[in-house]
C-alpha cells in the first residue's frame, strides 16, 4: 500500500514542479546575482584599511575606487602618485612627512594626470628642517584643490606643454613656517584661479614663473615672507583681484620682465 501511494506521489510532484514558470526561476536568481555585485561595488575606500603609511596610501589609490579618505595619520619616506579620476578627502586623518623623508617630486605628485580632486589635504612637514613640496601638479588637467593646510611644504603648479590646465586652488593654507622657497609656486602653467589662498612665512609667498599665463588670483593673502608678497616673472595675462600682502620683508607685489604694460593687473 505505501508503495503504491509512493509511485502515484512521484509523478504528481513531478507534473507539480513543472507548472513553475522556468523564466521565474531564472530570473529570480538573476536578480540575486545582479544584486550581489552591485553591494560590494564600492565607491570610496579608506587608507586604514591598508595600513598607515605610503605603501598603504599607493595600495588605496591603486583599488582605482573614485575616492580615497585619509582617515588616519599616514606618514610619507617617499613620493606618492596621484591617480587620475580619483578624489582625495581628508578625513580625521593627515599626512606626514618625516625628517629623513626622500621627497624628489611632491609627496603627493601628478604628471599628466586628469581629474584629480584633493579635498582639505592636511600635509605636515614641520620635521623637514629646510621643508619640501606637500604636492606636485606638472602639466596635469581639469585639478582642483579645496581647503587644507601644508605646514613647511609648498604647493607647485607647473606646465611645459602649453595647454590649458583649468586648475582650481581654493581656501588652501599655506605655511612656510620659515623654511625657504615660494609658498605657492606656478611654473609655465596656463589657466590656473586661484582663490581665498593664505601664504605665510616663506621666502616668498605666491610666485608666477616662467611664461605662465592666463593666471588669476583672486582675494589671497601673502604676509610674513622674507621678501615678496607677490612675484610676477615673465608671465603673461595675470590678474590679482582683491588680494592682500602685509609684513613682507621686500615688497607686496613685485613684476618683472612683463612682455607689456597690462600683462599683469593689480
Amino acid at each position: 500500500m505505501d508503495r503504491r501511494t509512493f509511485v502515484f506521489a512521484g509523478p504528481a510532484l513531478a507534473a507539480l514542479g513543472s507548472s513553475v514558470p522556468a523564466r521565474k526561476m531564472l530570473g529570480d536568481k538573476a536578480g540575486a546575482s545582479a544584486g550581489g555585485a552591485q553591494s560590494v561595488k564600492e565607491r570610496s575606500v579608506p587608507v586604514s584599511r591598508f595600513g598607515t603609511d605610503d605603501q598603504a596610501l599607493r595600495c588605496a589609490i591603486a583599488t582605482g575606487v573614485p575616492q580615497v579618505e585619509i582617515d588616519i595619520p599616514v606618514t610619507l619616506a617617499s613620493d606618492v602618485t596621484l591617480r587620475s579620476d580619483q578624489t582625495l578627502r581628508f578625513t580625521a586623518g593627515r599626512i606626514i612627512i618625516p625628517a629623513g623623508a626622500t621627497i624628489t617630486e611632491g609627496g603627493l605628485y601628478s604628471r599628466m594626470g586628469s581629474n584629480i580632486t584633493l579635498l582639505d589635504p592636511i600635509i605636515d612637514a614641520s620635521a623637514v628642517q629646510g621643508g619640501t613640496t606637500a604636492i606636485l601638479l606638472a602639466d596635469t588637467v581639469n585639478a582642483r584643490i579645496q581647503g587644507g593646510r601644508l605646514t613647511r611644504a609648498n604647493l607647485r603648479l607647473d606646465g611645459n606643454k602649453g595647454i590649458p590646465s583649468r586648475t582650481d586652488v581654493t581656501g588652501t593654507v599655506i605655511d612656510l613656517a620659515g623654511s625657504a622657497g615660494t609658498a605657492l609656486y606656478l611654473s609655465g602653467i596656463h589657466d590656473v584661479t586661484i582663490s581665498g589662498v593664505t601664504c605665510l612665512n616663506g621666502l616668498e609667498g605666491i610666485g608666477v614663473y616662467n611664461k605662465a599665463r592666463r593666471i588669476v588670483l583672486r582675494d589671497c593673502i601673502s604676509h610674513g615672507h622674507r621678501q615678496d608678497g607677490f612675484l610676477i616673472m615673465v608671465g603673461q595675462q595675470i590678474t590679482h583681484t582683491g588680494c592682500k600682502a602685509y609684513d613682507n620683508g621686500q615688497s607686496g607685489f613685485t613684476t618683472q620682465r612683463q612682455t607689456g604694460g597690462n600683462d599683469s593687473r593689480l
